[in-house]
């Protein structure tokens, strides 16, 4: 079964979206900058397509491989991907799929019976990690699993199968390979564009509890029983963690060679494979995170007395610094580039998604400026109320958890909708009553739009500056 290849927008349009169609490969490009082409084998399954979400957020190219081809769910985070059906099991076909390819992240997995979960955990993987090394990718990660000793009888094929990859990553791709081995993995699994199940609301505070040191005495002391108490992993640490070690890795911080690998790669290369345990990965998708530039940018209202306590106080959360926060007060230049007008803003709230970067940020470089909202001349995405806040929240710890509750909750989000429209029409009312004294909101302000004449004297807030 050869592979095609299509955007996901032509792909969903062809078949009622159940194919994908042959067409070029898409998205922005950075003139002057290497971008490397990252091949994620399973991309459309739970893990999978987060690796490609965030490959694309990286600023990297991204092909997906699956017997699928395109997801069963248009998410816009994944716009921009080329979506390739492939049998890996088909050599020809896999071998012609990842032409090109500079990195390639695995993560193939099944479950089934024995002889299905050997095969495709084991003989797949080592048949992408061989015709990988064969067309000159320079780095591979797979994802692994933590071996849970009380189950591995009954699921002795699967975890024997993604050892038996492992080691092929090991003798393959030596230092230059990645093992990722996660326990349970949580995180929120789209069933529709606007509905997801929210396992990350059980993933969050279940971890709180097995990461307590109590609990990790107790798992020390059970012995074998205490692999059952290993905390559990989240989707996009995972995700990262892979998307490090390909776009960032040691040395001089990104995969080295040009456009399409190296020569040669088929032997075995020096050095070992890479082992993240479950309480490494958080660590090494956060540093590269960290970084990172913000991919997103929150317009907000700094005459606004309670905003600057409530955006004051996501900042301080921010320690990834994942959002770039602008104050229309100081920065009124971003209205123009984002498409928003002054009045706008000051209704709403607006968010707008941030073109990714080829590489990480190098220390001290400049934020993102308003000119670098339209690349290639398309305007930028922009979130405006309720989605605003989802996409600030998906990107703050402690806060992740919460958008895809909304999403799950039959009339949540209608309810949050209402619920905020209301409190941004009355804002400007308890703005100017902080802490039960009257204080008037500057000029430029929110409550232009609503009163001006109980607006206080200017400040540096004044309509003149947006």
């Amino acid at each position: 079964m050869h592979g095609q290849v299509g955007s996901l927008e032509d792909s969903l349009k062809s078949a009622g979206g159940a194919r994908a169609r042959a067409g070029p490969h898409r998205g922005c490009t950075f003139p002057g900058t290497f971008r490397m082409k990252l091949t994620v084998v399973g991309g459309t399954g739970f893990v999978g397509s987060r690796v490609v979400r965030e490959g694309l957020r990286a600023g990297l190219r991204v092909s997906a491989l699956s017997r699928r081809g395109v997801p069963d769910q248009q998410q816009p985070a994944l716009a921009g991907a080329d979506w390739v059906r492939c049998d890996v099991e088909d050599t020809s076909a896999l071998r012609e799929a990842l032409a090109g390819s500079d990195a390639v992240i695995s993560c193939l997995g099944a479950f089934g019976s024995d002889a299905h979960m050997r095969r495709v955990n084991g003989t797949a993987n080592v048949n992408v990690i061989r015709e990988a090394a064969a067309a000159g990718v320079r780095k591979f990660a797979f994802v692994s699993a933590a071996v849970f000793r009380p189950v591995y009888p009954l699921v002795r094929g699967y975890y024997d199968g993604k050892r038996e990859a492992e080691r092929a990553v090991e003798s393959t791709f030596g230092q230059d390979g990645l093992i990722l081995r996660p326990g349970a993995i949580y995180g929120s699994r789209a069933v529709s564009p606007s509905i997801s199940i929210p396992i990350g609301a059980i993933g969050v505070p279940l971890n709180l509890v097995l990461e307590s040191r109590p609990m990790r005495a107790l798992a020390t002391a059970a012995g074998p029983l205490g692999d059952l108490l290993t905390p559990w992993v989240s989707v996009d640490d995972v995700a990262g963690a892979a998307i490090a070690h390909v776009a960032g890795g040691e040395g001089d911080g990104r995969a080295g060679g040009g456009e399409g690998g190296g020569e040669g790669g088929g032997g075995g290369r020096g050095g070992s494979a890479k082992v993240l345990e479950w309480g490494e990965i958080a660590p090494a998708a956060s540093a590269f995170r960290t970084a990172a530039a913000a991919d997103l940018a929150l317009l907000w209202d700094g005459s606004c007395p309670l905003c600057s306590l409530e955006i004051g106080y996501y900042r301080r959360i921010d320690a990834e610094k994942r959002v770039e926060w602008v104050d229309l007060t100081q920065s009124a230049d971003w209205l123009d580039a984002a498409g928003v007008t002054r009045d706008e803003a000051l209704a709403l709230m607006h968010a707008v998604e941030l073109p990714a970067r080829p590489q990480p940020q190098a220390h001290g470089e400049a934020a993102v400026t308003p000119a670098a909202l339209r690349v290639g001349g398309s305007p930028p995405r922009v979130l405006v109320g309720v989605d605003a806040f989802l996409a600030v929240w998906d990107r703050l710890p402690g806060w992740s958890y919460l958008p895809p509750l909304l999403r799950a909750v039959p009339a949540a989000r209608p309810a949050a909708d209402l619920a905020y429209g209301f409190w941004a029409r009355n804002r400007w009312r308890v703005a100017g009553r902080i802490g039960g004294k009257p204080r008037g909101l500057a000029r430029g302000s929110a409550c232009d739009l609503n009163d001006p004449g109980a607006c206080g004297a200017d400040s540096g807030a004044s309509s003149g500056k947006h």
